[in-house]
């Protein structure tokens, strides 16, 4: 028999993507997502689950799925934890710090309002709770000493953190809780590291000249990348940042390795053979280890969002191959036996 997994916050399936890249069988993907076009691509992509699609987190209960969960995974929204971000972790819009799942269910059962959207974490730990699935998978962002500590008092296990660059020309830290239950508690599964495969930037982008020109943004390339082009070379910076007033925020060169892909910021720039220009949605997917033209079907800004919000996919097929696959699990409440 094979898993039946529940995808939260599931964007454009790239847990789907994920578990095609392992020896793990799908009986039944189950996901949770309200992004029109995530959905749309997921669907094109996957069209056998569109029927068990379920909307939005906060409204999913435990009861509309009729069967037991082998495999809850999901990367939660980051802003708010973000060190690009707010930084603020989870309140309510009354600087209310909530830092307990009973505490949550309380404010959210007194109507009270809530600040941006990383509190949707509490959600993933509403159904972890009822569902108690044999295996969780989260990945959220690195974060303050202070919040990454009150996630893994709540989830019960400590984050793995890999960086992207590993398998990528990314750089993107992430954390990972990865667990298994036993004995009704969730204890961390060991992971084998996961080698590097010394891919730089240069080495997924194309031979073109990018057509899509952005005056203003030009002007600001001009002004403040073309300038230090040669102090750029002999520093060896992995990084270097570009102080645009042009309107466009955080325009970024990655000599060797692209800043981390993010929603919201589709101006990330590359330079190969001497040309500086902006990555392609084709590029983004190489940086995500998402199977080239995935994403193909929308607008290049949905492609980049959905591609910044997501998974890096050889990560997490990294941590899920250890999974047991040797195992056989009930016909009829889906346990492992």
């Amino acid at each position: 028999m094979g898993l039946t997994v529940l995808s939260l916050f599931d964007g454009m399936s790239g847990a789907r993507l994920a578990l095609d890249d392992t020896d793990l069988e799908i009986d039944r993907y189950y996901s949770s997502e309200i992004d029109k076009y995530a959905i749309q691509i997921a669907d094109k992509n996957y069209p056998q689950d569109t029927p068990y699609r379920l909307g939005s987190v906060t409204e999913l209960e435990s009861g509309d799925i009729p069967e037991s969960i082998n495999l809850l995974i999901g990367g939660a929204p980051c802003t708010n934890f973000s060190f690009g971000g707010t930084r603020k972790g989870m309140t309510t819009e009354c600087e209310i710090e909530i830092t307990t799942l009973k505490q949550y269910l309380e404010l959210k059962a007194e109507d009270f309002e809530f600040k941006g959207q990383s509190y949707l974490f509490w959600e993933y730990m509403r159904l972890l709770h009822e569902l108690k699935p044999e295996y969780f998978l989260l990945e959220n962002v690195k974060m303050a000493k202070k919040w990454k500590d009150i996630l893994s008092e709540a989830i019960g296990v400590e984050p793995i953190e890999i960086n992207s660059d590993l398998v990528s020309g990314q750089n993107r830290a992430r954390n990972y809780w990865f667990g298994k239950l036993v004995d009704g508690k969730y204890e961390q599964i060991t992971v084998t590291p996961l080698q590097d495969e010394n891919i730089s930037l240069p080495d997924i982008m194309d031979e073109l000249e990018y057509k899509e020109h952005i005056e203003p943004f030009k002007e600001c390339v001009r002004k403040n990348i073309v300038r230090d082009y040669d102090k750029i070379i002999a520093s060896d910076k992995k990084i270097f940042v570009c102080e645009c007033t042009s309107g466009f925020q955080d325009n970024k060169v990655g000599l060797k390795k692209s800043p981390t892909l993010r929603a919201g910021n589709s101006f990330t720039l590359g330079m190969k053979g001497g040309t500086i220009r902006r990555l392609t949605p084709t590029e983004w997917e190489r940086l995500q280890t998402v199977r080239e033209h995935y994403t193909e079907g929308v607008s290049n800004t949905q492609r980049f969002k959905m591609l910044g919000n997501g998974f890096t996919i050889k990560v997490i097929s990294h941590l899920l191959k250890n999974i047991t696959t040797q195992q056989s699990f009930c016909p009829c409440c889906k346990r492992s036996l």
